[in-house]
């Protein structure tokens, strides 16, 4: 997303609606302040909640997604994340119907997902609701 070309009004929207998984924040909204940082979703830590940021953050995510989906009556999130990002959501806990896009191209007769191409497609954490 190249939020310099967007309007006040998709900015407006994006905020509204779209989620960024973050190891260490938890959910990001596009235009929130952060550090910049680089701390992988499977890092080993140790904390009162568990060995790792999966056992972290374990439903927290998962209920504030319910929560922002709690005003839809069809609740759906398209999940751009990918796999290492999206497990830290409880699935048992969330309410929406997820959407996973898979990021594939055809070569060589088939469909396959060329990693790199895919990291770069992908906004890596993102969520759309």
């Amino acid at each position: 997303m190249d939020a310099k070309t967007l309007s006040e009004q998709q900015l407006e929207w994006a905020q509204g609606h779209v989620s960024i998984l973050s190891g260490l924040y938890g959910v990001l909204r596009p235009l929130d302040w952060m550090q910049a940082y680089r701390l992988e979703m499977g890092t080993s830590l140790v904390t009162d909640h568990g060995k790792n940021l999966y056992q972290f953050w374990g439903s927290k995510i998962a209920n504030y997604l319910n929560e922002r989906a709690a005003a839809d009556t069809s609740p759906v999130i398209v999940n751009l994340a990918s796999e290492e990002y999206f497990k830290a959501v409880d699935r048992k806990a969330l309410k929406a119907r997820v959407v996973s896009c898979v990021f594939e191209e055809f070569k060589g007769g088939k469909y396959k997902i060329i990693s790199f191409n895919a990291k770069r497609t992908r906004p890596d954490g993102a969520l759309r609701d």
